[in-house]
């Protein structure tokens, strides 16, 4: 089981808070490196910002980070998820 603090099913896609604790305890930054295999294994992809990452001159760039990783996927039967390209557009809500 995987736990993100955003998910998009369609994008198998999770996004991560990291405050400083992330990078400062230890065990909870071992913790992460796990989270990030085991979800990379069960077929998830996770992009982790700080708060850094969503001040004013970088707010622009994350979102773009996250609209660009936004490609669909589709789980064939009894199989692997499989990343698909979609050419239209993505409408984002922000």
């Amino acid at each position: 089981m995987c736990r993100f603090d955003l998910y998009w099913e369609e994008f198998a896609l999770g996004g991560e808070f990291d405050g400083d604790g992330h990078r400062t305890q230890r065990g909870r930054w071992r913790g992460d490196r796990r989270a990030d295999r085991r979800a990379l294994l069960l077929g998830h992809r996770r992009l982790r910002v700080t708060s850094d990452d969503l001040m004013p001159d970088r707010r622009h760039e994350t979102v773009e980070e996250f609209r660009t990783s936004m490609v669909p996927v589709r789980a064939p039967v009894g199989g692997r998820l499989v990343r698909t390209v979609d050419s239209s557009p993505l409408v984002m809500p922000w």
